[in-house]
């Protein structure tokens, strides 16, 4: 009997070194991040300026015109990051990026829609940002994460 308020505790330490653990990892899961390649000027930007680069307006870093990557590999990132950080529906941005486009005559941002050619694009193009969950990026030595978007 003496032994039991010395096990019921090691249990307790157990259990909370283990989730200590394991809940960062299972939020990282549910965050959006803002992603650059390694080599890129870019060391922060601010909500307004993401905002901005994704519904097609200039964002100049060093001088430097920063261009988005539509990361489209999977439909609840894309839904996340539209709802969450450009603060509008899918329907909604798609119109308002194809009137710029017709308006002004810019091209169409480029939509990538596997992970494998988001993550290549911005390894290769240091003026190329685009967002990814952060399980697909934390420790990828040539991609730097800029901030966090969204985390649930």
């Amino acid at each position: 009997m003496e032994c039991r308020p010395t096990v019921t505790m090691r249990r307790l330490v157990i259990l909370l070194v283990l989730i200590t653990r394991i809940a960062p990892a299972i939020a990282g899961e549910r965050a959006v991040v803002l992603v650059v390649g390694a080599a890129s000027p870019v060391e922060s930007l601010d909500a307004i300026e993401v905002r901005k680069l994704f519904l097609d307006f200039p964002v100049f870093v060093r001088n430097q015109s920063l261009h988005p990557v539509d990361n489209f590999s999977d439909p609840e990132l894309r839904d996340m990051f539209l709802q969450n950080v450009i603060a509008m529906t899918r329907g909604a941005y798609d119109r308002r990026i194809l009137s710029q486009v017709n308006s002004q005559g810019r091209p169409l941002p480029l939509e990538l829609e596997s992970l494998g050619s988001v993550l290549r694009t911005l390894e290769a193009d240091p003026q190329a940002v685009s967002f990814a969950w952060l399980k697909d990026v934390v420790g990828n030595p040539r991609l730097r994460i800029v901030r966090v978007l969204w985390q649930e």
